[in-house]
């Protein structure tokens, strides 16, 4: 298969292509779309010069097919990477050992004042990443991030009381 080959078939198939990932992708997910059709043509490619295309339906339901699965397939992973930012998120404390909500400006500032370590694993937590992406993003084992958010944490409780919060 050459390129122009392909690049007829990605501008007749088009349409089906958006049609199936714009019917199985919910719309607050849409700034995925380009992405997830250039996934469905990349691995479409794969298979057809791979010759495992078998003309046992049109061209366009097998990639419309293709599109479904592959709409679905990065859906979940943006699903899981949300519930882990969202995990990630609630390790900082939003209520103190009474139960009472703590003022999120309040948690910033102390924050600031954490050894820049502990500091640092709580910023890039803030900011919604998980324990694999900060510890990707620090280049340390995710161990280590977990024990600076403890250590963290502790901090945060002994300046609260520091500051008779």
């Amino acid at each position: 298969m050459d390129e122009k080959e392909f690049a007829r078939i990605v501008r007749k198939t088009k349409g089906v292509v958006l049609s199936s990932i714009g019917r199985h992708l919910p719309a607050r997910y849409s700034h995925f779309i380009d992405d997830i059709a250039q996934e469905t043509y990349f691995r479409a490619y794969r298979s057809l010069v791979k010759g495992k295309f078998r003309n046992q339906s049109s061209l366009e339901t097998w990639l419309y097919a293709i599109a479904r699965n592959e709409t679905f397939r990065i859906l979940g992973k943006i699903v899981k990477e949300e519930k882990k930012a969202e995990k990630a998120r609630t390790i900082i404390p939003t209520t103190d050992e009474n139960g009472d909500e703590i003022d999120q400006n309040e948690v910033f500032g102390l924050v600031e004042k954490l050894p820049d370590v502990q500091k640092e694993v709580f910023l890039l937590l803030l900011r919604g990443r998980n324990l694999e992406g900060i510890s990707r993003e620090l280049s340390i084992p995710v161990g280590t991030v977990k024990s600076r958010i403890s250590r963290g944490k502790e901090g945060l409780r002994k300046l609260r009381m520091e500051a008779g919060l």
